[in-house]
């Protein structure tokens, strides 16, 4: 081989590798170094051989192009790559070439590549026996020097490039809102989350435009004081944490913003995390009044331990603490005395808790914790019966709430569970005391109408709609006013009437319908008013049919005059002929003569017809009276 200045060759063969972009192959930087290292070494091949695989890539002097030829033996490459001196490098080389490939080869150097992605090399190969004198073995090893740190470069870049793209979809896929600004208004970052915080486009990359949405979202809280001594803090190149931005229009919202600097290199700046905290934060707000008025009735010990033993006594619930990482049950004071478990026997496991929910519920409300647990959410809550100590099931309501780490894996849940056996009874009772009071409603031989303050129809029973229907026309509806359904001329009255009720009167009157048949149909209204404590909250209406005690009546009053016709006609029409006959018959005890005779005897007939016509006349009132 002709005199090479191999110095010179080295030169430019670092340059012809660093012109070339591996990124842009599939392989990386092998093609720029197969095809470079055969320039330059001046090589007949140049081998890629990689530890563990059943291909060799390659390039020769006759073809200038990247080939893969088949390898046999995986395990002779790893013996190659152990290979120091290239003299004993050839009988290995031809162990792993197939066919012609291998009697072609009569001398080789192999360059190591040891990167933390590859154990691999490249072998230089020359089909006519070759001597590497000095220089040529230093271009070589400057060569390898450089091919290495090719290879750890690429790696290296592109490790970084594959964190950034799973750094960013991660970015993307937080629940959190994440913007990060470089300092001096350079680059800048936001996530889709913080883009809808801030009311600006997806992918928005002008500094300044985010720095004014930041400022109208902070200008717009209700904490400013608070927001301002931890700003203080913030540009003083501190870490802050648990920084809140409060507001309170449309809706109470709580944002929790962490303020970190970042110093990376040649950028410089600062990201924020922003984390809707609202339910969070409403949480602690009820806690800290709760505990506030529970400090008022009692000094004891220390803060954390009154939050939760007064919550207990408090709250006339069983107080509980479940441990998910060791599946621990703890139950407070109170547990004992609602449900009757002895604390120093019950098990303090959560299986003790699932053996006694009732077996109609259990599987239903262990689906429905154990979801709560493995999603998002930060309180469960459910209801279902729970078996007490003595064997009785007690109707409860258990709510709680779920603490997560830093990656929202659940570790413990904290809860209260209440017996609202009592509450559950209560309803019940409630509800057949309203079944009853409308059955009795419905059933009562009176119509009922129930009024607001304004007149307007509350209820009314079934009676009182066929008596408005049958005597006024109408469909009675609740809702409607009732002065709507009476008659223009009726409507003044019973306002009045209505008025009086409101002023705390009770009003009753009568009232005559005409039954259609002839009869007259008789009503009795009472108006009653309707108390809330001192206070007339509207008026409640009772009709009563009393026709038929209106009827009698009526009967009693014509029967009453037929007496008192009878009575006169005693007293004045029977009084005149009753007197003549007594007047004759005293005559006749005279001896008249039998002229006076025959005349007395004529005045005699004539009083005793009179008086059987008064008589007869009695006797027809009398008849008539009972006829009626």
């Amino acid at each position: 081989m002709e005199h090479t200045n191999w110095l010179r060759q080295g030169f430019d063969f670092l340059e012809a590798v660093q012109k070339d972009k591996p990124e842009a192959t599939a392989n990386g930087p092998v093609n720029s170094c197969l095809l470079n290292l055969l320039i330059y070494t001046k090589a007949t091949q140049v081998f890629w051989l990689e530890k563990n695989t059943l291909f060799a890539t390659s390039m020769s002097s006759h073809r200038m192009a990247v080939e893969q030829t088949l390898i046999f033996s995986p395990e002779s490459i790893g013996a190659l790559l152990k290979v120091q001196e290239a003299g004993k490098a050839v009988n290995s080389l031809k162990k792993i070439l197939a066919g012609s490939m291998a009697n072609e080869v009569q001398a080789c150097y192999i360059l190591p590549v040891k990167t933390t992605h590859h154990t691999a090399c490249y072998v230089i190969a020359y089909n006519a026996d070759y001597s590497f004198n000095s220089e040529h073995l230093e271009f070589l090893k400057f060569c390898q020097h450089a091919i290495n740190s090719l290879h750890n470069d690429y790696h290296a870049k592109r490790k970084h490039d594959q964190l950034k793209i799973r750094f960013n979809g991660i970015l993307k896929s937080l629940p959190h809102s994440i913007v990060f600004l470089e300092d001096h208004g350079g680059y800048c970052w936001i996530n889709e989350n913080a883009a809808q915080l801030l009311r600006l486009p997806p992918g928005t990359n002008d500094a300044a435009l985010i720095h004014e949405a930041m400022s109208k979202l902070r200008s717009k809280a209700t904490n400013q004081q608070e927001i301002e001594e931890k700003a203080i803090a913030a540009f003083a190149d501190k870490k802050v944490q648990d920084w809140l931005w409060l507001y309170e229009e449309p809706v109470i919202t709580a944002i929790n913003i962490q303020f970190r600097r970042v110093k990376t290199g040649s950028m410089n700046g600062v990201l924020w995390v922003f984390e809707d905290v609202t339910q969070h934060y409403q949480y602690e707000q009820n806690l800290k009044l709760l505990n506030e008025e529970l400090a008022l009735k009692t000094r004891e010990a220390e803060e954390s331990n009154l939050r939760y033993r007064y919550v207990s006594k408090a709250t006339f619930d069983a107080i509980w603490d479940w441990d998910l990482t060791h599946n621990s049950l703890f139950w407070g004071e109170n547990y004992q005395s609602i449900f009757g478990y002895d604390q120093a026997s019950n098990k303090p496991h959560i299986d003790a808790w699932q053996e006694a929910i009732h077996p109609e519920d259990a599987s239903r409300v262990i689906k429905s914790i154990t979801e709560a647990a493995e999603g998002l959410v930060s309180n469960w809550a459910d209801e279902y019966r729970y078996r007490k100590a003595d064997g009785a099931y007690a109707h409860v309501t258990d709510r709680a709430w779920i603490v997560r780490d830093v990656n929202g894996k659940a570790t413990r849940m904290v809860g209260a569970l209440r017996d609202v056996t009592a509450h559950k009874l209560a309803q019940i009772k409630i509800k057949e005391s309203e079944f009853n009071l409308r059955a009795i409603f419905e059933s009562s031989i009176e119509s009922f109408v129930l009024l607001d303050a304004t007149y307007h129809v509350k209820a009314f029973n079934s009676r009182a709609k066929k008596y408005l229907n049958r005597f006024l026309g109408q469909t009675l509806k609740t809702g409607d006013s009732l002065l709507c359904y009476l008659q223009p001329h009726r409507r003044e009255t019973f306002g009045r009437y209505l008025r009086q009720v409101s002023e705390g009167e009770v009003v009753e009157y009568d009232r005559a319908f005409d039954s259609g048949d002839g009869s007259k149909y008789w009503s009795h209204l009472t108006l009653t008013p309707v108390y809330h404590e001192s206070t007339v909250i509207g008026v409640c209406i009772t009709e009563r049919d009393i026709s038929e005690r209106q009827n009698h009546l009526n009967t009693i009053e014509k029967q009453n005059k037929a007496f008192t016709d009878i009575s006169w006609t005693q007293s004045h029409l029977v009084r005149a002929p009753l007197t003549n006959i007594m007047s004759i018959t005293n005559m006749l005890k005279n001896n008249p003569s039998e002229e006076d005779m025959g005349a007395l005897l004529n005045y005699l007939e004539d009083a005793t017809e009179k008086l059987d016509q008064v008589i007869r006349k009695i006797t027809a009132l009398t008849h008539l009276e009972k006829q009626g």
